[in-house]
């Protein structure tokens, strides 16, 4: 099922109430109100187009090591468009996902970690890296 309710301002309240009994798995972006949760019932999952994001805009700080992390992150949305285009149903997806996805995934974020510990923190690249990675 999906859910979408639009509610003005930020206020972490809102979406905690609207999950406050919730139990599965929430996709979502990155927003500290869902730190929140009680996760015992529920499994988050983070948006990587937000991760992208963070690192497509650290490339004025670091070009090499956002470029890296984007050629990582473009391998899975190729995956993906692969799925998509060869009519997969969600079984055989998921089984792609796992395949495939998962081994740069860990890499991708083994990477991250040990980059993250030569950079400066407050650089626009480690905020990136450190934005991923505390959502790993």
């Amino acid at each position: 099922m999906i859910y979408y309710n639009y509610q003005p301002g930020r206020g972490g309240e809102r979406p905690l109430n609207i999950l406050k009994d919730f139990k599965g798995h929430l996709q979502t972006d990155g927003y500290a109100v869902y730190d929140e949760l009680p996760l015992e019932n529920i499994t988050v999952f983070y948006c990587m187009a937000h991760a992208r994001r963070k690192i497509y805009d650290g490339q004025s700080n670091n070009e090499k090591l956002a470029s890296y992390a984007l050629q990582e992150i473009t391998k899975l949305y190729a995956i993906e468009q692969a799925c998509q285009e060869e009519q997969l149903n969600e079984e055989q997806i998921k089984n792609c996902r796992n395949k495939e996805n998962f081994l740069i995934l860990k890499a991708l974020g083994d990477w991250m970690k040990n980059e993250d510990q030569q950079l400066r923190p407050k650089s626009p690249i480690a905020q990136a890296f450190a934005y991923s990675i505390k959502r790993w």
